[in-house]
């Protein structure tokens, strides 16, 4: 007979294979103990997936990744979207090259499913930056502008490998604010952010704000910008503050005013749309509910 700490792993093991195999996304054994919402050790996780004859009955394991049984299809699919992601990686990489000489960013990241390397080959390359505290709008606009000049960003929405330009946030704003009730999809999003560029400390002062995902996801991996990637010295000197205020203001002001109606008037009513000076995010078609409820479903039918 099971003890109740034997019980709530076993229970933490499904809910997070379940919770990736709504994305077809199987997990090594690794990767399980990572993604697991309890402190615990990867031996025990070792244990329990070669000797429980619950988990043996609910998951598969096929080249050492793991899985809810019946889904052997995920595998093929992880290799495919993972070469694709690997790409598109390298493309907000080359993007971000550019992106370091200007001031006011902080930090760039490719995020949702690409952050864990599993996009689709005809999705977008989502990017979530960080910049410095009053310079998210002159920040968000020498962005989008440079990703027109060169070519980055497409101009039809959602094209293959365009850049998608969408989520702001100022260096130490509550990233925890902008969760829904139960948010699985939230906190794994968070925790799967993959750096393409940071300046020296940016990204520990990133993680230090938002102790609260790694006290949900204990074992979560940090990921690191690639070496390829030129991590500048932060310039923090006070000269030039006054001018970049004015540059600020004016340049919130111009957005503002172009920014489309559907947009302003989805603004600050949920977390989807978020106007501020802390954050800029325009997920207008925001599917965590979505996320949550398949998640829901399926583990309802396997734990």
């Amino acid at each position: 007979m099971f003890s109740s700490n034997q019980e709530r792993l076993q229970r933490a093991i499904l809910e997070a294979i379940t919770y990736f195999d709504v994305f077809s996304y199987p997990l090594t054994t690794l990767q399980v103990w990572q993604n697991l919402r309890t402190r615990t050790t990867y031996a025990s996780v070792y244990e329990a997936l070669k000797k429980s004859a619950l988990l043996k009955k609910k998951l598969q394991c096929v080249n050492g990744m793991w899985h809810l049984r019946g889904g052997d299809q995920c595998i093929k699919e992880r290799e495919l979207r993972y070469r694709g992601s690997k790409s598109k990686v390298e493309k907000a990489v080359r993007f971000a090259r550019l992106l370091q000489w200007f001031p006011g960013i902080e930090a760039v990241y490719v995020c949702n499913s690409l952050g864990f390397l599993h996009a689709k080959s005809e999705s977008d390359i989502d990017l979530f930056i960080v910049t410095r505290n009053g310079r998210i709008w002159s920040t968000r606009f020498f962005a989008v502008l440079l990703a027109e000049l060169t070519g980055f960003r497409p101009k039809s929405d959602h094209a293959k490998d365009g850049l998608c330009l969408s989520f702001f946030a100022a260096s130490g704003a509550p990233m925890e604010t902008l969760a829904l009730p139960n948010d699985v999809y939230y906190l794994y999003w968070m925790s799967k952010l993959r750096p393409v560029f940071a300046r020296a400390e940016a990204q520990a002062r990133f993680w230090r704000s938002n102790s609260w995902v790694h006290k949900e996801l204990p074992q979560a991996e940090e990921i690191y910008p690639p070496k390829c990637v030129m991590v500048l010295k932060e310039q923090r000197g006070s000269g030039g503050w006054k001018i970049g205020d004015v540059i600020e203001r004016i340049l919130r002001n111009v957005q503002m005013r172009i920014m489309p109606p559907y947009l302003k008037d989805a603004a600050n009513k949920n977390t989807s749309v978020v106007v501020s000076d802390k954050f800029l995010k325009f997920h207008d078609h925001d599917k965590r509910e979505q996320y949550r409820k398949e998640y829901e479903a399926r583990l309802a039918t396997v734990a």
